[in-house]
């Protein structure tokens, strides 16, 4: 009777060891998961940043101008131009470019209008 009542408390010992272990190395491996998530949202943080001071450095007009004084800056050859007047029009473009407007259409027609108003101080 002894030797069973020992083997049940050794059981029940080692069984509450096994959860404890289990239960810490959760804790450790949902404490890693959660710097890790602190580490890529300080990186999309610092990334987000660089792309806003690059675009605030080299958008504004004293940079662009640095950049034309400098030399740095070459304008296009005029091969590397498109000129507009050469493009070839689609049936459908002569389609819309040809469409008249009948008397009905200008009485009746869905023309936008706006009306500006000054504002009133309430």
């Amino acid at each position: 009777m002894r030797l069973t009542r020992t083997l049940i408390i050794v059981l029940a010992i080692t069984l509450l060891a096994t959860l404890y272990v289990y239960q810490q190395s959760k804790v450790i491996h949902l404490a890693y998961r959660g710097q890790e998530r602190l580490a890529f949202l300080e990186r999309l943080v610092d990334e987000k940043n660089n792309l806003e001071y690059n675009l605030n450095r080299r958008m504004s007009l004293i940079s662009i101008a640095g950049i034309l004084q400098e030399g740095d800056f070459e304008w296009p050859h005029r091969k590397q131009l498109l000129s507009l007047s050469n493009i070839q029009q689609t049936p459908e473009d002569n389609k819309q470019i040809g469409k008249t407007e009948s008397i009905f259409t200008r009485f009746f027609g869905l023309k936008s209008q706006a009306e500006a108003t000054s504002l009133k101080p309430r």
